[in-house]
């Protein structure tokens, strides 16, 4: 696992939560709180491609259900953490 991957894996355990199953996270949001998130810890965020495809991968390993409907990406049960829940390393 390189270090990019790692940090994004790290903060990911941070921003989403569990949530109603009704409830979903577009995939560029969470990729605008990521950018955000690894940013003020003083990191690089890794760009949209590869995020996207890790971002699936750990989806996949939680069983967190990903829904494309037309050109948007949803991640489904789960919601991003409030702000001032949210830590980084």
């Amino acid at each position: 696992m390189t270090d990019q991957t790692g940090i994004l894996v790290t903060t990911l355990i941070h921003l989403l939560k569990p949530a109603a199953k009704d409830q979903r996270v577009e995939l560029s949001e969470l990729y605008a709180a990521y950018v955000r998130a690894v940013t003020e810890a003083g990191k690089e965020a890794m760009p949209p491609a590869p995020f996207t495809e890790i971002v699936q991968g750990h989806c996949r390993t939680l069983g967190i259900t990903v829904l494309l409907s037309g050109d948007n990406v949803f991640l489904e049960g789960v919601q991003l953490a409030a702000l001032g829940e949210r830590r980084h390393e």
